[in-house]
């Protein structure tokens, strides 16, 4: 018996299965973030979505559902944490916005502005 040892890159496993499953769907446009989310260019239609979740749960994926507000807090914990870093500085605030969540910048500042009634900028002034 010969045993075997692996080193591997669990997010170019997730990349490799995202992709190849995507390809059998026909589905094109598709980029997957840092974080793990998956953001299509164009719409798919309910039942696509659903065989897409179901193809990627047989590898151990599963969809996270993430409230506007969740997604909010969210945004205000990651602003909190650049500003203390300095990162502002260095990178617009909507280029690390957008490539943190994986929404376009306007996007992200009318869900904030919605939901807290100030804007992204207003927010991180104080």
């Amino acid at each position: 018996m010969k045993t075997f040892e692996f080193v591997y890159d669990c997010e170019k496993m997730f990349s490799t299965i995202v992709q190849k499953e995507l390809s059998k769907m026909n589905i094109q446009g598709a980029t997957l973030t840092d974080e793990g989310s998956l953001v299509l260019r164009d719409a798919i239609s309910a039942d696509e979505e659903q065989e897409m979740i179901e193809r990627l749960r047989v590898y151990g994926v599963e969809e996270i559902i993430i409230s506007t507000e969740t997604l909010i807090e969210q945004i205000k914990s990651y602003l909190k944490m650049e500003i203390s870093r300095g990162s502002l500085r260095s990178k617009k605030m909507s280029v690390l916005l957008t490539e943190k969540f994986g929404y376009t910048y306007p996007h992200l500042s009318a869900l904030f502005s919605k939901e807290t009634f100030t804007t992204i900028e207003n927010f991180c002034i104080f």
